[in-house]
This record gives C-alpha cells, structure tokens and sequence, in this order.
C-alpha cells in the first residue's frame, strides 16, 4: 500500500510520461523483494515517495546491517513498544523502521525502560523487523543468495592455500574473479567469509 505519488527522481512515476518500473523489473535486474519492501515503507504510506537507485542502495544497506546483528537471532517474545506505538500512530513506518535501527545502536536512551538484557532486546527488534515483512532469510541466504556456494567455496580455499604457500598473485586473481562475478571476500582472523554484491 502506498498512496502518496512515487516520484522518479524529480518528476511522478507515469505511464504517460514512460517513467515505470514494475516490481518484476527491479526484481529482474536483482534486487530483492525485501529491499523493495522496506524501500516503499521508509516513506509515511500519505507521503510522496522518490524512487530512486540511491534509495534502495541505502534501503539495501540497511537490511544488510539488520542481517548481519539479527539475522541469526530468534525473534523475542517480549513486545518492542515504541515499535507498535509508531504502527499504531497512523502506521508511522519511518519511525518504525527508525525504533528498529535505535535498538541495533551500541547506547540507546529510548530504551533504558527496557527491563531486559540486550539480547532480549535484539531479540524483540527481530520481531520487529519480521512484523514489517522483512528477516524472513537466513543470513547465509541473504549475503549468499542461490548459486553454487560449493563452487566459490572451493575458489576460497585454494585462495587460500595460495596464500599460504605466498603465491599472492593467484590469490589476488582468485580474489579479482571472484568479485568479477559479484562475490566479495571479507578476511577476518576466523577466516574468510564471502556474499553477493
């Protein structure tokens, strides 16, 4: 649902003006249907929404960050409040989705009230998140998506062993393939950890 116009940038989305893009294209060129999700709820349903590349790379970025602190939590029992009073405020959306990216911060006064741990509340901003529709992946399945995972599993290791063995200018070309084809590599001291672009 979304009554406000859906601008394109600086002028309405309009079938008279040739400016539309259905979900099935944006889904086509990759985008997931979370993104799209959460991009239509980051503007209040009565407002005017610009529907831009810049918004879903920010609204992408951001279910990003929600995947990687909740994405392997259990959703809480416990009711987020200040959630549900911004829903039952004429289904304030942005501040909705603003309550869920307070809870993820390190220092959070909104919710000194909170009688609970942190994980209680991690665990109530995940039940949250999937009350907007959106953490219904596993975070595996969101930075990984399909394809052939034993396959880049396999070029990792034998990054690997070429490092170890110093030939750094197979592992950086087994790295540059890689990311050729939309996989990034992040080396930690646990190892290395990949997702899709």
């Amino acid at each position: 649902m979304h009554n406000g116009f859906v601008d394109m940038g600086s002028e309405k989305m309009s079938k008279s003006l040739g400016n539309i893009v259905t979900p099935a294209e944006l889904l086509e060129q990759g985008h997931k249907g979370e993104t799209l999700r959460l991009a239509l709820l980051s503007a209040h349903y009565r407002q005017p929404l610009a529907w831009t590349g810049d918004l879903v790379a920010q609204t992408k970025a951001v279910l990003d960050r929600w995947y990687r602190v909740l994405g392997d939590i259990e959703p809480g029992k416990r009711d987020l409040e200040p959630f549900w009073e911004a829903l039952r405020d004429d289904l304030n959306t942005p501040k909705a989705i603003a309550v869920i990216n307070e809870c993820l911060g390190e220092v959070s006064e909104d919710f000194e009230h909170f009688q609970g741990s942190r994980e209680e509340l991690l665990a109530s901003a995940s039940a949250a998140a999937r009350a907007l529709g959106v953490l219904a992946m596993s975070k595996e399945e969101w930075f990984q998506g399909g394809g052939d995972s034993k396959a880049i599993e396999a070029k990792i290791a034998e990054r690997a062993e070429a490092k170890r063995s110093r030939d750094f200018a197979t592992a950086d070309r087994i790295r540059d393939e890689l990311k050729a084809d939309g996989i990034v590599l992040e080396d930690t001291a646990e190892g290395t950890s990949w997702r899709k672009e």
